[in-house]
């Protein structure tokens, strides 16, 4: 509940002291939660009456996906944000599994990957391991 999430943002806060929170969730608990870590700047979408617990409150584009909506609430807050979202591998990070269990698929279609997306990011992992690839969804 409410109380719940003030004393886990006081909890965050008194550890990490942040300079900027992000609301990522629409939710009138993260906001709350972000206004009890203290942060100077609290960045999110002004959704469920939570503006007065923000200070910046850029407009949804409800039309964008997720992740370009999140690409936003960086830029409202003055970060360098690339053109273009991208997803890398490194193959220092394949150190031997024997599986990779992959999920392109969500209830939630705005986390869903594009098809297209799906199969390169198959494709590529293909090149990088040897691993069995279990598909989920």
């Amino acid at each position: 509940g409410l109380k719940g999430a003030w004393n886990y943002g006081r909890l965050v806060g008194a550890e990490v002291k942040p300079d900027i929170f992000y609301c990522l969730p629409d939710s009138f608990s993260s906001a709350w939660m972000a206004k009890a870590t203290g942060a100077r700047v609290r960045v999110g979408y002004g959704k469920e009456l939570r503006n007065f617990l923000l200070t910046r409150c850029p407009q949804k584009n409800e039309k964008l996906h997720r992740v370009l909506q999140y690409l936003h609430l960086l830029e409202a807050s003055g970060a360098n944000v690339p053109a273009q979202p991208a997803v890398y591998l490194q193959n220092q990070s394949m150190q031997h599994p024997n599986r990779i269990i992959v999920n392109v698929n969500s209830e939630a279609e705005s986390r869903r990957l594009p098809v297209a997306k799906a199969i390169s990011i198959i494709n590529l992992l293909r090149q990088l391991t040897e691993a069995e690839l279990v598909l989920v969804g």
